[in-house]
This record gives structure tokens, C-alpha cells and sequence, in this order.
């Protein structure tokens, strides 16, 4: 089997690095904030901008995504998102498995690779890639990492890669621990949903049960001799 897993989310704990991000964007451009708990809901949900910074024109809101966005990227926001807990025995169970590769769809890669490095978990992956802008690149990267394996499940912790690993024909997952909820998963064609890293893993270790049942592996085959005592 081979696992793609995205770093953000499915790895690193945004959280922190979102509710950060919020604060010091609100702050430079003077804008009212929501309560830190309603902002993570509403992030998670996919809310509008008009949700998290109310009572604000269309123009402000424009100039707030784009500080919002660049703050994400920061160094000193990346710092925040450390792993979830238990990933990296969740990758050991993964990678006795099968082969374990790394996407992210963020700009700021290097110091995704610091956290990763610092925490021991680059080691876990055969490869490491920054997917494309492009939709149809970023579908041509997945199908590469695939490689051919029927069995390639893309873990992924938002809309954008469940999108782009279904288009390029492969079987996508959701894992609900980063800033997606498990029905917008389910929207955008995810047929099943984990909690988090760990949970998948305990399926793949207990034999893919769930992965199967969703239709995304095929089933043990079934001997027509079944063994006698």
C-alpha cells in the first residue's frame, strides 16, 4: 500500500497557527474579532469571511484574507503547529504497512520541514512533495506518488486535496483534525472520515475494515476450500 498523507491537518496541529494568525490580522488592520472557540467553528465549517470579521465592507474583507493568509505562511505562525499527539506512532503502523509520502499544498515549505525534522518525522516518508496550484498539476503529481498502487489512499486534511486526489482517480479519505469538518469532507466526495491520524491507523493495523467497507479497497478474497480441522 502506499499512504499520501498532507502535512497540515493530517500531521501538524493548525489550530494554534489559525487562532494566532486571526489575532494578529484583526489587530494590523483594526478589525472586531469573535470569540477564539466561535472562529475555529466557523473556519472548520467553511464559513465566509463576512463570519469571522463582521459589520466590515467587501474591501476590508479582501484586505483582511490577504494579511489572514500571509500570516498563515509566517515562520513565526508555522512554529505554533506542532504534530498531534501519537503521530508518529500512528506513521510506524502506517509504514509497516506500506510506503508513507508527504504533500502540502503551503507555500512556506521550509519551515513545514523544520517542524517535521525537529520532530523526528521526516524519516517516516519515502518522499516529500509541494503540490501545485494548478489543478490539473496537482492531480498529475498525486497520480505520480500513486505510482500505480490500486491501494494508494491520499489522507487528506482539507476540500482541496479530497477534490484533486478524486479527480485523478484515486481514494481519498478525510482526517477531521485539522480545519475540516468531516461533512465537508463527505461534500466534496471524501466516502470515508477519520478522526485523526491515529484512527486510520488502527483501521489499516485491524486490516482496513473501514476503508473496505467505504468501497475503497476491494475485500480479502474468500477461499472456496475453506480450511478443515
Amino acid at each position: 500500500m502506499k499512504f499520501i498523507l498532507e502535512c497540515d491537518g493530517v500531521l501538524l496541529n493548525v489550530q494554534p497557527r489559525y487562532l494566532a494568525a486571526y489575532g494578529d490580522a484583526c489587530a494590523a488592520l483594526g478589525l472586531p474579532r469573535i470569540d477564539p472557540g466561535a472562529f475555529w467553528r466557523a473556519v472548520r465549517r467553511g464559513a465566509a469571511d463576512g463570519e469571522l470579521v463582521r459589520g466590515v465592507k467587501p474591501a476590508t474583507l479582501l484586505e483582511f484574507r490577504r494579511c489572514f493568509d500571509d500570516l498563515l505562511e509566517s515562520d513565526a505562525s508555522l512554529d505554533l503547529a506542532l504534530p498531534h499527539a501519537d503521530v508518529a506512532a500512528a506513521l510506524g503502523t502506517l509504514g509497516r504497512a506500506g510506503e508513507c509520502h508527504l504533500v502540502s499544498i503551503g507555500r512556506n515549505r521550509a519551515a513545514r520541514q523544520r517542524q517535521l525534522d525537529a520532530h523526528n518525522l521526516s524519516v517516516h516518508f519515502t518522499r516529500m512533495s509541494a503540490l501545485r496550484d494548478d489543478r490539473a498539476a496537482r492531480q498529475q503529481q498525486l497520480r505520480q506518488l500513486a505510482d500505480g498502487d490500486p491501494r494508494a489512499v491520499v489522507a487528506a486534511a482539507g476540500e482541496p486535496t479530497v477534490r484533486a486526489a478524486e479527480a485523478a482517480g484515486l481514494l481519498a479519505v478525510g482526517v477531521a483534525s485539522g480545519a475540516c469538518t468531516a461533512a465537508r469532507f463527505r461534500r466534496a466526495g471524501a466516502r470515508c472520515v477519520f478522526a485523526d491520524l491515529t484512527e486510520l491507523a488502527a483501521d489499516v493495523a485491524a486490516g482496513a475494515t473501514a476503508l473496505t467497507d467505504a468501497g475503497l479497497l476491494p475485500a480479502p478474497a474468500v477461499s472456496d476450500h475453506p480450511a478443515r480441522l
